[in-house]
């Protein structure tokens, strides 16, 4: 998958693993799907099987983030060196 950073206008290739490793690595996000709750959660995603009415491709690997009540510049602080590890893998 494809990702750009704000230090690099370079895309980044990135495989399942990696970006298993880097949800792993993220401190403030559990995993999993949200039921309504109040934490925050990130899991991987694949919702190719689900569309119907269109095809969509993404390119790579989906992560979906369901964003809790924790403090806003901790949880982006927790996302940026989570997306930091991806760069490092």
């Amino acid at each position: 998958a494809a990702l750009e950073t704000s230090s690099s206008s370079e895309p980044l290739t990135v495989g399942l693993g990696t970006v298993g490793a880097m949800i792993d690595a993220l401190e403030l996000f559990g995993i999993g799907s949200s039921w309504g709750g109040y934490e925050s959660l990130a899991i991987r995603a694949d919702v190719s099987k689900m569309r119907t009415a269109t095809k969509w491709n993404p390119g790579g690997p989906l992560i979906r983030l369901h964003i809790g009540l924790e403090d806003a510049d901790d949880l982006i602080a927790d996302l940026e060196q989570g997306l930091m590890r991806l760069r490092q893998d």
